[in-house]
């Protein structure tokens, strides 16, 4: 059996260090258990907090000069701990298919991992972010948006994609 290596990232100053520190407390206890195959070199990862990430829980990133890879994770994942930690998972997911394959996306090798991890392929943005909510006065679901789109300005010309009901609202939130 393959040994887990060390863990060797650099976790990013600022306001939220204390919360990238919990995250790298909740890695330094999770990535062991996992499958040897998923086998990830944590020192060419930084771990951020962002207090400025509103659209996403979670973000990985690859910049191919520098060969560094970053794990970005939103100021908002606190509301939830268990959505932070499988957000955590998606990423990790990611940084291993940046170091794997090169690219990273939402096919095969995502699902597999996924799959086995527990976590999901999309979650939505944050819903106390939303400027905009959307609700379907057919079946009463509700989503958001940040900004003034055309969703938010002719909700008329659209419709609910589970019930194909066409009785959207629009409120600002």
């Amino acid at each position: 059996m393959q040994q887990k290596q060390q863990f060797g990232w650099s976790i990013g100053g600022g306001k939220y260090r204390h919360l990238a520190e919990k995250v790298g407390d909740y890695l330094t206890e999770w990535y062991p258990t996992t499958d040897p195959d998923f086998n990830i070199d944590w020192s060419q990862v930084e771990l951020r907090v962002s207090g400025r990430m509103t659209k996403a829980y979670g973000k990985a990133g690859w910049n191919k000069t520098t060969d560094t890879m970053s794990l970005r994770l939103s100021k908002h994942i606190t509301d939830d701990w268990d959505r932070a930690m499988q957000t955590v998972r998606h990423e990790a997911i990611h940084i291993w298919q940046y170091q794997t394959l090169e690219e990273a996306d939402h096919g095969p090798s995502f699902l597999k991992w996924a799959d086995e991890f527990g976590c999901k392929v999309n979650a939505p943005a944050p819903a106390s972010d939303y400027k905009y909510l959307i609700v379907c006065e057919n079946c009463g679901v509700v989503g958001g948006r940040h900004k003034r789109s055309k969703l938010v300005k002719w909700p008329h010309r659209y419709y609910c994609k589970k019930c194909n009901g066409g009785d959207l609202s629009v409120k600002r939130a």
